[in-house]
């Protein structure tokens, strides 16, 4: 587990954004991409973006983070 998202969509094969307490799973992103994976790959970028979207559409529906 990690709460870096680049770290996350380098290293896994989907990540998963939960809300706050009490934590409820709100949007599962997949990381279609084969190993092994490049930091530099455009791809990632791409993914890490879905995510962060995904962050912040949870945090307007939920407030923000603890």
């Amino acid at each position: 587990m990690t709460h870096d998202i680049e770290e996350a969509v380098f290293l896994s094969n989907r990540v998963l954004i939960v809300t706050p307490r009490p934590a409820r799973l709100f949007a599962e992103v997949p990381v279609q991409l084969p190993y092994p994976r490049q930091p530099d790959d455009d791809r990632l970028f791409a993914v890490e973006k879905q995510v962060v979207r995904a962050f912040f559409q949870m945090e307007s529906q939920y407030g923000e983070s603890t």
